[in-house]
């Protein structure tokens, strides 16, 4: 894991989450419209959470060859090729890339299982690239201070089966037990989009106050739709739940969280 300072002008930030992509079935004119946002955000820091690809290929027990086809079909290239996936992928953040605004980008669980496969790893090239700090598939521990001020946040991709429900918000409890005094966690992984606002335990001051502590809990959402039509997929024929589109944008300011908003797409 990482342990890492927000350096810079840090009177103000926000800090966009996003991340489950899935190139080639992501949508990519809503994760097209997201970039342009940032882009276009003087206070705009981005930690992606992973999934960036589907990096799913013969012999993987999750490859449906019908299912590429349809895809093949419909994006008018080669874009069952690892390496088609990866420059779509980096075509689309190069805008923000360029603006120095992606503080990190995690691997998730679909690179992480091509990479130890195969013994490459992509996202972490494109990372040295463009000098982007490269967060494996690990939590990472992010310190934003500005004056007496000071915000801890966790951010990681996730795992499990998140299909469920309630697994999010699951997921989230346990791993805010992981390490004390964090503010807030994102998360990725289950392609939920949601918040939540939890108290720590109440702490008794030395002049016999009560100091109540709050951490918010993220879940931030994906850029992959399950129902297609004309398309099949895992999703439908398993009949997951409809997802929603979207991500995560913490306002900080002073060194301290301001708010925390859900965006959909």
């Amino acid at each position: 894991m990482e342990i890492i300072n927000i350096e810079g002008n840090t009177k103000k930030i926000n800090l966009y989450f996003i991340g489950d992509t899935h190139f080639p079935r992501g949508r990519v004119n809503k994760f097209e419209e997201a970039i342009d946002t940032i882009a276009n955000d003087r206070y705009a820091k981005v930690i992606g959470l992973g999934d960036w690809v589907e990096a799913i290929i013969p012999g993987d027990p999750r490859y449906d060859s019908e299912e590429m086809a349809q895809q093949i079909r419909d994006a008018g290239n080669e874009i069952n090729m690892m390496n088609v996936q990866w420059d779509l992928f980096e075509d689309m953040i190069k805008p923000i890339a360029d603006q120095g605004k992606i503080l990190g980008l995690h691997q998730g669980n679909h690179e992480y299982e091509y990479t130890k496969r195969h013994g490459y790893n992509q996202l972490k090239s494109i990372c040295k690239r463009y000098d982007i700090k490269y967060l494996d598939y690990l939590p990472a521990i992010w310190n934003y201070e500005h004056g007496n001020n000071k915000s801890k946040i966790m951010s990681l991709h996730g795992v499990g089966s998140g299909v469920s429900v309630g697994y999010e918000i699951k997921q989230l409890d346990n791993h805010s037990r992981l390490f004390d005094e964090i503010d807030l966690i994102a998360e990725g992984h289950t392609h939920k989009l949601a918040t939540s606002v939890n108290t720590d335990r109440l702490k008794i001051t030395k002049e016999k106050e009560l100091k109540q502590k709050i951490q918010w809990r993220c879940a931030c959402g994906s850029f992959l739709g399950n129902y297609d039509i004309g398309r099949t997929s895992y999703s439908q024929r398993r009949l997951y739940k409809p997802l929603p589109l979207g991500y995560i944008v913490a306002s900080l300011e002073n060194g301290k969280i301001n708010n925390v908003t859900t965006v959909p797409v």
